[in-house]
Parts: structure tokens; sequence; C-alpha cells
């Protein structure tokens, strides 16, 4: 039984961080396809321009309007997919915060100082979690908000 509660504890931390982790590879890929995207119209939109082919002009547009509306899709189901592996994330990282500090506070008061090295690393680790997951939506929607401009 003893084991069987240690796995589940051990599975309910996995999932979240694993679920983080493959969010914010994949925001980080939509983000840089984004970015690919951004750099084609600005490097091909000069030569176009001068050239002054209408009908390529139009058919890029296109094209560059379909490569566009399916990272938004790609959006979508990532927001679908991860959404409530983001809210259990952030909800551990928010409640591990909490007990963390109130932990290092009474070690702090108390005469027990083992915990003084621990806690401070456990609330830069929380944080640099929170800032990744934080970080790569504010990003991608950075981008999608360039492109409607």
């Amino acid at each position: 039984m003893k084991n069987l509660v240690k796995s589940l504890l051990e599975i309910f931390i996995l999932y979240p961080y694993c679920a983080g982790l493959c969010f914010v590879c994949l925001g980080w890929i939509v983000s840089i396809m984004l970015d690919t995207l951004d750099e084609q119209y600005h490097s091909e939109q000069a030569p176009i321009r001068v050239n002054g082919d209408m009908m390529q002009w139009k058919t890029q547009l296109i094209k560059w309007k379909h490569h566009y509306l399916d990272l938004c899709e790609l959006i979508e189901q990532i927001n679908r997919c991860f959404g409530i592996f983001l809210f259990i994330f952030i909800t551990t990282i928010y409640v591990r915060t909490i007990t963390t500090s109130f932990a290092m506070m009474v070690s702090l008061r108390g005469r027990y100082h083992g915990g003084i090295i621990f806690y401070p690393l456990q609330l830069l680790q929380d944080h640099i979690h929170f800032i990744a997951v934080v970080y790569i939506p504010n990003r991608i929607h950075q981008r999608v908000l360039h492109y409607n401009l």
C-alpha cells in the first residue's frame, strides 16, 4: 500500500512536469515558426514589389496566410491539450511557493536551520518553472499581435 501511494505521488508530480516541459518545447517551436514566417515575409516582400508581378505576390500571400492559419490551429490544439496540465502545474508551483515560504520562516525563527539552503533553492526553482511556463504564451501572443497589425 505504501509503495502504491508513493507511485501515485510520483505520477502526479511527474506528469505535470513532463506536460509543462512539452508545452514549453511546443510553444517555443511555434514561436520560432512565427519568426520564420515573419522573416520570409520581410525578405521576399521587397523583390516582389520591385518586379511588380502581382500574380506571384497573390500566390505568396495565400501561402503565408495558409501557414499562419495552420500555426493558429496548432496553437489552439496545444491550448486544448495542455490546458488542464498547465493548470495543475501552475497550481502546484503556487502552493509549493507558499508552503516553502512559510517553512523557511519557521526554520529561520526556530532552532532548526537545516532548510536554510534548501528553501531558497526550492523557491528559485519554482520561480524559474513559473517564468518559463508564462513566458512562452506571452512570446506567442506578442508574435501574433505583430502579425495582426
